[in-house]
């Protein structure tokens, strides 16, 4: 895994991460790195207040990496980084108190769209 990748990983985590018991932020000591392949990483987190443990998982876009190879996308890439705090890691948080976003896709909206496309005989159906 490249470096860039690694090091952005680490710092969402530890920018990002919550407790899904007591909400605590994760700390460098609460860290530890399980398993790192080419495009992705296993990490293990130790709560430090309530002591519930979570296992992270990221994993890098293949198309990411390889726009990497050139030093322009990778200039590129960590502007967009500092900018956006943006990576290819999925951080799953089950916790019920985390509070619902309003304006999150609906399971309702996705039953009528998928009613739309299985009714549409056109793409013109589908725009009207």
């Amino acid at each position: 895994m490249q470096y860039i990748f690694f090091k952005n990983i680490l710092e969402t985590i530890l920018a990002n991460y919550l407790c899904p018991q007591c909400q605590s932020k994760a700390n460098e000591q609460s860290l530890s790195i399980m398993g790192v392949r080419e495009n992705s990483l296993s990490i293990h987190v130790h709560c430090h207040i309530c002591g519930t443990h979570s296992e992270l998982n990221a994993e890098v876009n293949a198309m990411a990496a390889q726009m990497l190879e050139t030093e322009e996308w990778r200039k590129t890439f960590e502007e967009f980084v500092k900018s956006w705090w943006t990576i290819g890691a999925t951080m799953k948080n089950k916790n019920p108190r985390t509070p619902v976003n309003p304006d999150a896709i609906k399971d309702e909206d996705i039953v009528k769209i998928h009613n739309d496309l299985k009714n549409a005989k056109s793409i013109e159906d589908l725009m009207n």
